[in-house]
């Protein structure tokens, strides 16, 4: 039996020493081939299941970071998320193994990429206080910058400047390795850049390259460049950035050279040149969305410059629905009680003590929530104001429409139609629509369906203010209002509602 014992914690060593082979083989390989990466940490990954189950929970998280980082860079969001799930309930927040960080880190990046900001979010604050806990000051100021790129995505700029300003203090950016610290100084140099602070920029960019040269850093001065209009001397900076970013395979990189690209052949007077930069910038990131929106409006911005105003469309109404799909109601509002919740926590962290600081966060949430109720009680008059239903005689409403229909605008719109035909009992509504900038074939299907609507309530509707360029737009949609009423001028509808309810003009 003792020597059955001896023999299976033999076959365990030699199981582990074949799993840090292959990891050794994996991260070494990374960079020139990702896929051999790839098969290797999946083969370390696949050994991880013949050891007992408190050896395979401190193994396996490496290989498991391996394939976060792997599948999480050239886009393949759901393996990532899988491995990253399986990671973490193999973490021990008491006595963490090695490489536990990565795929926490790595994990917040795809939950963000997704749009998953609650995950994100909850996973950050795992990461940050695990890091203070054990002391691993690197690791807290990586937290920090993985938390300043999720507040610039949601926009929230202060926030953002806010977390990176925070890897600065000297016993966190000091303690940083060669890579982390090359990455965290391109956010510096970023932040400062856009705070007019370029000497402070091309500082932090010296510390970076110094530390590890790496396409982010050559990016950003060929940015800082282009925008002194050295053009020559940006597009060597680029160029040399993207031969970094292919090298290591970072799509995200790739596609931030490509659009400062397709920025510097527009400043350069080569329009098409830059078409086809931000084109390919595009395609790179099909599988991405959250990156597809800088892309969009590039596209829509180039080819306004062009004059070419249909492709401008196409792509301004690709952007809308991605944008729509990425930033829902929902999403914005949790949004903001994130980071509540955030600011709340770092000041209970940082001064417990200072019970005031409790009160004056009390008093900014609830002067945030009042300007929320103000401003969505401006709006609900502004859509009132845009959109009346107003009474011209007995039987005969006025619908005069006024600015773009999104959904919302369109429900309400509906409610306050139906309300005020049953009201009044009446029996024509004139839908003007002179005042509406846009038609699409959302807009023509909310229209057939409030004509719909009201036709079970007797009413009949009237369609005017059809100007040419919405006659083409319709045209060119292949949508059709043969089943309603219009005329040209309001005049002429209120002629023919008039006759509709057995009324006429008469001439004094």
């Amino acid at each position: 039996m003792i020597a059955d014992r001896n023999e299976n914690i033999d076959s365990a060593a030699l199981i582990e020493q074949r799993i840090v082979a292959l990891m050794q083989e994996a991260r070494a390989c990374f960079a020139p081939d990702l896929d051999r990466a790839l098969t290797l940490a999946e083969q370390a990954y696949a050994l991880v299941s013949q050891l007992d189950e408190q050896t395979a929970r401190s193994v396996k998280v490496d290989p498991l970071a391996l394939l976060v980082k792997a599948n999480h860079q050239v886009g393949q969001f759901d393996r990532a998320i899988q491995y990253g799930s399986e990671g973490l309930a193999a973490i021990d927040d008491e006595h963490p193994a090695p490489g536990t960080y990565e795929p926490m880190s790595r994990l917040v990046w795809t939950y963000i990429d997704r749009g998953l900001v609650d995950q994100a979010r909850a996973l950050n604050n795992r990461m940050t206080a695990l890091a203070q806990t054990h002391g691993e000051r690197a690791y807290e100021a990586q937290a920090y910058r993985d938390l300043s790129v999720m507040y610039g995505r949601l926009g929230e700029i202060e926030h953002a400047r806010e977390a990176i300003y925070r890897t600065l203090a000297p016993d966190l950016f000091e303690a940083l390795p060669p890579e982390q610290k090359a990455i965290i100084c391109f956010n510096l140099a970023n932040t400062f850049f856009e705070e007019g602070k370029t000497d402070e920029a091309e500082r932090y960019i010296a510390i970076g390259l110094e530390a590890r040269p790496i396409a982010l850093l050559l990016y950003m001065r060929g940015w800082m460049l282009m925008e002194r209009g050295e053009h020559e001397a940006a597009e060597r900076a680029y160029n040399a950035a993207m031969v970094l970013a292919r090298v290591s395979h970072d799509v995200y990189d790739q596609q931030a050279i490509q659009i400062a690209l397709a920025e510097l052949r527009q400043r350069q007077g080569r329009p098409d040149d830059a078409i086809a930069q931000a084109t390919a910038a595009l395609a790179l990131v099909e599988t991405l969305p959250v990156l597809q929106l800088q892309c969009l409006d590039l596209l829509v911005r180039l080819h306004v410059a062009c004059d070419d105003y249909r492709s401008a469309f196409t792509f301004l109404r690709q952007y809308s629905q991605t944008e729509a799909m990425l930033y829902n109601r929902h999403t914005v509002w949790r949004a903001r009680a994130l980071e509540i919740e955030y600011q709340t926590e770092a000041i209970r962290r940082e001064q417990a003590a200072l019970a005031e600081r409790n009160t004056l966060l009390e008093q900014l949430v609830a002067e945030r929530s009042q300007a929320i109720e103000t401003q969505q009680h401006l709006l609900d008059t502004i859509m009132q104001l845009t959109a009346p239903v107003l009474p011209l005689v007995p039987g005969v409403l006025v619908l005069p429409i006024v600015g773009n229909l999104d959904s919302v605008r369109v429900t309400r719109l509906t409610e306050d139609v139906l309300e005020a035909v049953s009201r009044q009992h009446a029996r024509v509504l004139i839908i003007d629509i002179t005042g509406l900038p846009v038609i699409d074939t959302q807009v023509t299907a909310a229209l057939l369906s409030l004509a719909n609507t009201i036709r079970l309530l007797g009413c009949r509707a009237i369609i005017v203010g059809i100007r040419p360029e919405i006659a083409q737009s319709l045209v060119g949609l292949g949508a059709s209002l043969h089943e309603l009423t219009t005329r040209a001028t309001l005049a002429e509808g209120l002629e023919a509602a008039l006759g509709f309810v057995g009324k006429r003009i008469v001439a004094r």
